[in-house]
């Protein structure tokens, strides 16, 4: 869910703290999440399988964290097992 820890299922929307940024659009897989910053720049967090979160590896992530290197994304697509940006 992006809030740092596993957890079960929440019954009330809940922020997510780790982003402490603008995000202007987000796209949600089956497994992982996509943020789009104000500024450009891509977050992506949940399972890593097939290197989905564009990390370099197959970790699971947690929290929010910055794909690099990019350059200024303009969009994101989260799928079931893979993310697109367009830059």
């Amino acid at each position: 869910l992006g809030h740092g820890a596993e957890v079960g299922l929440l019954s009330v929307p809940t922020p997510v703290p780790a982003l402490g940024v603008r995000v202007l659009s987000c796209s949600c897989g089956e497994f992982h999440s996509l943020a789009l910053t104000q500024a450009g720049a891509v977050l992506s967090w949940g399972k890593g399988d097939d290197g989905a979160l564009g990390h370099g590896d197959k970790d699971n992530v947690l929290s929010p964290r910055a794909v690099q290197p990019l350059g200024r994304a303009l969009a994101v697509s989260a799928g079931s097992v893979h993310s697109l940006v367009l830059g």
